[in-house]
């Protein structure tokens, strides 16, 4: 294969992953994603422990990763929620408005669609989202538990 239409393949491909990715939120940047809005593993568990304890509205956990993955392992409570699912010009969701807390994670730090679900939520109006970054690689390794669910039907 000749190399200039590699290097068209290899631009095609790239910007068919990272443009949608950059472009669905207005100014919202990797600079949101900043200490005050990281959590660690211990506030994680703190978040949940509070959840289970007896505060149910004090943290959403919110796993954006394709349901097959969802299914097969996320944090105990966490919810399915997927990109297409929040909208800048949709009112707010009063099931998330409810939250004191919107934790979002992923696999671990590089989990595109995590980083992606967190600036949706802030362009959305959402103010109290948090950002788990060390995601299920983290709390695995740290001995914590997952749940698996179902997978849902696939739509007819």
């Amino acid at each position: 294969m000749p190399v200039r239409k590699i290097i068209g393949v290899a631009l095609a491909l790239a910007c068919s992953t990272c443009l949608p990715l950059a472009g669905c939120e207005k100014g919202t940047s990797e600079k949101d994603i900043n200490q005050k809005v990281l959590l660690t593993l211990a506030d994680v568990r703190e978040a949940i422990g509070r959840r289970d304890g007896g505060e149910p509205d004090h943290a959403l956990l919110i796993d954006p990763r394709a349901p097959k993955y969802y299914a097969q392992g996320h944090l105990p409570g966490a919810v399915n929620l997927r990109l297409p699912d929040v909208r800048e010009d949709d009112d707010k969701d009063p099931e998330l408005e409810r939250y004191t807390r919107l934790i979002v994670y992923g696999d671990n730090p590089g989990t595109a669609v995590a980083k992606a679900m967190f600036k949706r939520l802030l362009a959305a109006g959402y103010g109290r989202v948090k950002y788990f970054s060390g995601g299920l690689d983290e709390w695995t390794r740290s001995g914590g538990t997952l749940e698996t669910s179902e997978l849902p039907p696939a739509p007819e």
